[in-house]
């Protein structure tokens, strides 16, 4: 039941007061989804790195992507 608010975009506290948890933080960590793809996040990080096309900038030459690539 915690996915459908959090997916609306409703904060933790709306989400938490809606299952009746005391503790919002405690209603993110156990229920709130984790790891989305955050498509506007990563373009902002993206624009302000000054890369035009993310796939240019992939990895850090050694094997690993950049946190903002993981949001993409």
């Amino acid at each position: 039941m915690a996915l459908l608010p959090d997916d609306a975009g409703l904060s933790a506290r709306v989400v938490a007061d809606v299952l009746q948890h005391a503790d919002p933080a405690m209603t993110q960590r156990k229920y709130m989804a984790q790891g989305k793809v955050h498509h506007g996040a990563a373009a902002i990080l993206h624009e302000a790195a000054g890369c035009t096309n993310p796939a240019d900038h992939d990895h850090d030459g050694n094997g690993s992507m950049p946190s903002f690539m993981k949001l993409s």
